[in-house]
């Protein structure tokens, strides 16, 4: 059987092989219509060649130009994404390629203008808007970073939520632990409480919510006999804001009767100014409190006593990327995949066995 090249799909479409190319490759300046007529081509000529043929023609253009990969930032960023570019941006120089990063606000002023960048692809960093991913997927392959559930249209790299939650969970239980209590940064749900599996299930149908549905390990186990065992706070951005926090939080930890043998702290910081605060009240880490964090950086390692921590694994999610957009790339029509990412509990001083 013949092999299918790009004269071929050119000569059914109707143009040149040189526009052929730029479409299998994902580049954004070709009309609406054209970039029809040369996908319709490629069906008309089977999907088995077509995607031999788009393999050879992506590999070949990746191999002369090296890849070209757009990184769009969420406006909101957190503690993971310099991580994951640093990740990103080191295996493209070691590769020849190149990254340019914008902010997702900036995707709509482009939009406007109909000034683009030319990537080979895209990689979303963090929450980005619906209209946004539309408007990039429309032109290039994407990918996100640092989240599973955002989308289930886009292929995914991020950290597995619920083996991290598991090993909390074991290592809490191992020490001897079962009055265990979550603390959430969410501004959507700050001042909020769960109690109930009806409540849990409100929060969980929320998109991005990877890692409070992996704490229904937890909630699932404590309901029965411990109310409340989920809080949420809202992310302090002012040093006024950290204090309003703190006192809040231990307004109402200091209520709780039976008080919480751990707590597992999302934001690494907030758990940080935690432990100082509970220190100041007579309460002690770890010999009242255990307490675990996500993040493991500087908050964790500098803490007094040191913390407990979640490593994600932000650095291998990075160097990832590059391998699902070639992926998706060659196979434009390949399912749709989420690669989880293993991450590390590491044991410091702030849990102890009861």
């Amino acid at each position: 059987m013949m092999s299918v090249t790009l004269k071929h799909v050119a000569d059914l479409s109707g143009v040149s092989p040189m526009t052929v190319s730029r479409v299998i490759r994902g580049l954004s300046r070709v009309a609406p219509a054209t970039r029809k007529k040369v996908q319709d081509a490629v069906s008309a000529l089977g999907l088995q060649q077509s995607e031999a043929m788009l393999g050879a023609a992506v590999g070949n253009a990746i191999a002369e130009n090296r890849l070209k990969l757009m990184v769009v930032m969420a406006d909101e960023e957190n503690v993971g994404f310099a991580a994951i570019f640093g990740g990103l941006k080191q295996r493209l120089m070691a590769e020849g390629g190149i990254v340019t990063v914008v902010k997702s606000s900036e995707v709509l002023d482009m939009e406007r203008s109909g000034k683009w960048p030319r990537p080979h692809g895209c990689v979303f960093l963090g929450k980005i808007e619906p209209e946004v991913v539309h408007i990039l997927k429309r032109r290039w392959p994407c990918v996100l970073a640092g989240a599973s559930n955002l989308s289930d249209t886009i292929d995914s790299v991020s950290m597995n939520e619920n083996r991290a939650a598991a090993a909390i969970l074991d290592h809490l239980s191992e020490l001897g632990h079962r009055q265990i209590f979550w603390l959430g940064v969410d501004h959507e749900q700050a001042g909020k409480s769960i109690s109930t599996l009806k409540d849990l299930i409100q929060v969980l149908d929320r998109p991005g919510n990877a890692r409070y549905a992996a704490w229904q390990f937890l909630a699932e186990y404590q309901l029965g006999n411990e109310p409340s065992c989920i809080r949420w706070v809202a992310a302090p951005k002012e040093e006024k804001q950290w204090a309003q926090t703190i006192n809040g939080c231990w307004a109402w930890f200091s209520k709780m009767n039976p008080r919480p043998t751990s707590l597992i702290v999302e934001d690494e910081e907030l758990a940080a100014r935690l432990l100082k605060h509970f220190s100041s009240k007579e309460v002690r880490v770890p010999r009242d409190l255990s307490v675990i964090s996500y993040g493991n950086s500087k908050f964790s390692q500098t803490s007094s006593p040191p913390l407990t921590s979640v490593s994600p694994p932000w650095k291998q999610i990075g160097q990832t990327l590059p391998e699902l957009v070639r992926r998706r790339m060659i196979h434009p029509s390949a399912p749709v995949v989420a690669i989880e990412l293993e991450a590390k509990l590491v044991q410091r001083k702030s849990t102890t066995p009861l």
